[in-house]
């Protein structure tokens, strides 16, 4: 039954204001407990039911959670933004916004020899790219993930987008990086995305249909992501490299075909050294 719960509860239009909340909850909670060592703050009650419930925080430690609310500078407004405080647990740089956002798809950067692996820290919403590895945090893809990032794309665009945009800057980049089923496998392959709703069509038209209309925010999270991806696909040697692979080694048979001419061309050359050798 609580899980029914959870899309209505991430509606923007269904928030109350959590200073409200907090006073009813207080109120309901002195008449069940006089203890208010042990008593257990309406925040408390609201991450753990997100913890257990949300595919965006991921069923993580409840301490865990705990820990980045405390130690944001923030206070949330309401439930919404709890979930938005929960996914980001530390400050990210923000640089100028990047202007028009050009980045190539999964499938064009695994072409060129580029390397995917899951985020190793806690950010729920973190993408890096360093000496060919992209490093994406991971994502569960399930059904309430689109009303998910629906909602908190319109709460950052109303309140934040002047300031702390790192939800959109996120959804931005995954628009671009995700265009065919292909980029959703890849990234199911390597761990990056656990995909519940099963057809990796369905990844691509959420991405698609949330990332519509949503530019970079003025302070951009990613600095130098589009750049440093475009500058990585276009070098000369890394195209040689996906050539060869997808044209002569993308079957073992083949593979063996080329080593075998590669040889032959060694062994001719050989014997025409010989040979004008021994004429000499």
């Amino acid at each position: 039954m609580l899980l029914d719960l959870l899309p209505d509860l991430l509606l923007l239009e269904n928030q109350l204001p959590f200073f409200i909340l907090e006073d009813l909850f207080d109120v309901q909670e002195t008449t069940l407990s006089s203890d208010s060592e042990t008593r257990l703050s309406i925040t408390d009650h609201f991450l753990n039911f997100i913890t257990f419930t949300s595919s965006l925080v991921g069923c993580e430690d409840l301490e865990v959670n705990k820990k980045r609310i405390s130690s944001s500078p923030y206070k949330a407004e309401h439930f919404l933004d709890l979930i938005r405080l929960v996914c980001n647990c530390q400050p990210l740089m923000r640089s100028e916004a990047p202007g028009p956002l050009t980045i190539p798809s999964i499938t064009d950067l695994c072409d060129a020899e580029a390397k995917l692996k899951v985020i190793s820290n806690e950010n729920r919403f973190d993408i890096r790219f360093s000496n060919g590895i992209l490093e994406i945090s991971k994502m569960i893809i399930c059904d309430d993930t689109k009303i998910s990032f629906r909602n908190l794309l319109a709460f950052e665009q109303c309140h934040f987008m002047l300031k702390s945009c790192y939800i959109s800057d996120f959804i931005n980049v995954m628009f671009r990086l995700v265009k065919s089923p292909k980029d959703v496998d890849l990234l199911v392959e390597h761990k990056i995305v656990e995909n519940i709703l099963g057809d990796s069509s369905r990844v691509v038209t959420l991405f698609s249909n949330v990332g519509i209309g949503v530019y970079p925010s003025e302070k951009f999270t990613f600095p130098d992501l589009g750049e440093g991806l475009n500058k990585y696909c276009s070098l000369t040697w890394h195209k040689i490299m996906a050539n060869l692979r997808q044209n002569y080694f993308n079957t073992p048979w083949a593979a063996i075909s080329v080593i075998a001419a590669v040889i032959l061309l060694i062994l001719t050359f050989i014997q025409t050294v010989c040979s004008i050798m021994s004429v000499a």
